[in-house]
């Protein structure tokens, strides 16, 4: 679209000022500012995609436990007849918010490489 825009401008006749202005936004929004190179080579690169993959898999496997541990508790309140009060344990609380804090440093890493 803006590419477009720059070529209406010039075919248009409109003056060279704006021209240079519109050269000069898209030569900025263009560039990369940061210059986070290595970072994002780093991000592209098979260990960090594997470490994520592996996380993701941890984080899976950690919700299917807690998931099971839930079922278990539940399964024996029918059982005994008594009534399944939500039991949240700690430790899960403690497991989500690691989870949630190493994925939010892993996005944020990938907005920086990747300039966004």
């Amino acid at each position: 679209v803006a590419a477009e825009y720059m070529i209406s401008l010039y075919t248009s006749g409109e003056s060279s000022f704006i021209g240079h202005c519109v050269d000069f936004i898209g030569n900025t929004l263009s560039r990369r500012h940061l210059r986070c190179d290595r970072l994002k080579h780093v991000v592209e690169g098979g260990r960090f995609q594997a470490c994520v993959c592996f996380l993701i898999l941890m984080n899976a496997a950690f919700i299917a436990w807690r998931t099971q541990l839930a079922c278990d508790v539940a399964i024996d309140a029918v059982k005994s007849g008594s009534i399944v009060a939500e039991q949240e344990m700690l430790f899960f609380e403690v497991g989500d918010d690691i989870f949630n804090v190493i994925f939010l440093v892993e996005l944020v890493i990938r907005m920086v490489a990747y300039e966004c």
